[in-house]
């Protein structure tokens, strides 16, 4: 594999992944309520991997 320096390959799914990093800049978080179990599911596993905690509180809130 030819790699450049300035990309990386990540194991989440695009959607995931965009949703994470609205919660680790400084934008406004997404809206979670049109999103599916699946996603906030696999969303909160990315939170968790990444110790992003202010989606790990959103999402255990949705959750619950």
């Amino acid at each position: 594999m030819n790699f450049n320096a300035n990309t990386a390959e990540l194991q989440e799914r695009a959607e995931i992944i965009e949703l994470i990093l609205h919660y680790m800049h400084n934008t406004p978080q997404p809206q979670l309520d049109d999103v599916s179990y699946q996603v906030l599911q696999d969303l909160a596993k990315v939170a968790e991997k990444y110790l992003t905690y202010s989606a790990m509180e959103i999402c255990r809130s949705f959750i619950e």
